[in-house]
């Protein structure tokens, strides 16, 4: 409501400038999310219009998951434009002098970090062991089961789902299990996409003893829905927004994890499997 065109707040001039700025006078650094999500390409229309416009908004730095290769369009058009703009260019001025200010703080302060590592200890730090406990921590935390747990691993298993990461943890407790893909897509499936992937779906889960499905949204819900007839077990693994699987309350095992990242799927077929009892709270009402 504060942008009437629908801006979200990383490219929004208005609040990153005119309100976080001038109003509150924030001095700090401001800091993008990863720019290469759908909530800020698709309302720019393109990855580099996206970083033009969060630097435009007031952005100091801009985090992005994927590093752009040197000949991208994020490099080129966003340089070319700082050359023909010199408003554009001020203020990448005005963010890169403000990120300078900030480092040399705190590398001329007393608790600064050695700027190179100790190279014969990196094995020893990285990947993070803490950072990695705390992440699954909380993912086995986050978990809220509906229905029957734990799940044994006899009969035979269909996983089906669309993230690699399912499919990864799904056969660490299930090694004998078959893998069912179908995409996964922001953009909404034509009617008739839809209905083919149920059909074949309902035709590899035939012959199996359980179905283990990732639901993220609504198709996927609706592929979950088309195994209600077979009459076989479906345990349905619920991710991002829980609403799509409220509908699915007649499988044997619902789970709802919230996240589709590596931890959450450890942790969603840690309590499949028995490795713990989930004691996650469902965040909203149905």
């Amino acid at each position: 409501k504060i942008e009437p065109d629908g801006a979200p707040a990383s490219l929004s001039k208005k609040i990153l400038t005119e309100i976080l700025r001038d109003e509150l006078g924030f001095e700090g650094l401001i800091i993008t999310d990863d720019m290469t999500m759908n909530g800020a390409t698709q309302y720019a229309g393109s990855i580099s219009r996206a970083f033009r416009l969060a630097i435009e908004a007031g952005n100091d730095i801009l985090i992005s998951s994927t590093t752009a290769q040197l000949d991208e369009a994020l490099w080129r058009q966003n340089l070319l434009y700082m050359r023909q703009n010199p408003e554009f260019r001020e203020r990448v001025i005005d963010a890169a002098g403000r990120v300078l200010v900030f480092k040399l703080r705190y590398f001329k302060g007393e608790n600064a970090a050695p700027l190179f590592p100790d190279v014969a200890r990196l094995g020893d730090l990285l990947p993070d062991r803490e950072g990695q406990h705390f992440f699954l921590n909380q993912a086995c935390r986050s978990i809220t089961a509906q229905g029957a747990l734990p799940f044994a691993s006899e009969g035979r298993i269909l996983l089906a789902g669309q993230y690699p990461a399912f499919f990864a943890e799904g056969v660490k407790r299930y090694p004998g299990a078959r893998q069912f893909k179908f995409p996964y897509q922001q953009s909404a499936f034509a009617d008739a996409d839809r209905r083919q992937i149920a059909a074949d779906l309902v035709r590899a889960a035939r012959g199996n003893d359980a179905v283990v499905i990732c639901v993220a949204d609504d198709a996927s819900a609706f592929f979950a829905s088309s195994l209600k007839a077979l009459g076989i077990k479906v345990i349905v693994l619920s991710v991002l927004s829980p609403i799509p699987a409220f509908s699915l309350d007649w499988a044997d095992t619902v789970l709802y994890a919230y996240s589709y990242s590596p931890y959450s799927f450890n942790a969603a077929f840690g309590a499949l499997a028995g490795e713990f009892t989930p004691q996650g709270m469902m965040p909203l009402q149905r």
